[in-house]
């Protein structure tokens, strides 16, 4: 699966050699409290591979989107806190874009590029996501 927003940026699947990139991205767009510890990061890219999109410009990580999949029927801390690969639910983790690419359609890009591909994969039947107030108006926009 590969997705262009311009001839330089590209969604494709995360792969480890994004992983030092994602990490750094995580954890200065999250608080300390609620950014992915690099060990979940790289748990997530094993296991929940298909569930893990990475955005490149010109070879550089600007951005990612990750979920993991549950049995359960809602989000709730515990269906997040692990990947069942036969869920059909699932649980959007992080949407992340690099500061110097924010409000420039970048990540309405991305998270529109991850849907498709995920819809495409049998077992989903649901996405959901966990999002502050002060982002619902761009949940919303891209179908949230």
């Amino acid at each position: 699966f590969s997705s262009s927003f311009s001839s330089e940026m590209k969604v494709v699947p995360g792969e480890g050699r994004h992983l030092p990139s994602i990490v750094a991205l995580e954890s200065s767009s999250y608080p300390d409290d609620e950014a992915a510890t690099p060990e979940k990061i790289e748990f997530r890219l094993k296991h929940a591979n298909p569930y893990f999109m990475v955005c490149e410009e010109e070879g550089v990580v600007v951005g990612f989107v990750n979920g993991t999949l549950t049995n359960e029927a809602t989000l709730t801390h515990h269906s997040m806190s692990h990947h069942e690969s036969d869920g059909s639910l699932l649980c959007i983790h992080s949407v992340v874009v690099a500061p110097n690419h924010r409000r420039k359609g970048v990540g309405s890009f991305i998270l529109e590029a991850y849907v498709r591909h995920v819809k495409d994969l049998a077992n989903v039947q649901a996405i959901e996501l966990l999002c502050k107030q002060e982002l619902r108006g761009f949940y919303e926009k891209v179908g949230f």
